[in-house]
């Protein structure tokens, strides 16, 4: 049934999401849940710290096989 696999994704993107906003917490950044929220008030600087941050974070869930290369 299609339906099961669909619920089983979902589940599992939900389990990686929730790893990943830990591994951006544990780095400074806190997403706000599932979305990262941009305003006038952060820099160019903040920006690129966050975009380091987030690439470091996905490095490990990759390194740690929580997140698959595709």
């Amino acid at each position: 049934m299609s339906y099961v696999k669909f619920k089983g994704k979902i589940d599992e993107s939900r389990r990686i999401m929730r790893v990943l906003e830990k591994a951006l917490i544990n780095r400074g950044i806190h997403p706000m849940g599932p979305r990262l929220i941009l305003s006038t008030a952060h820099t160019r600087k903040d920006i690129n710290v966050t975009i380091e941050k987030f690439d470091e974070a996905l490095r490990e869930l990759k390194s740690e096989n929580i997140l698959r290369e595709h």
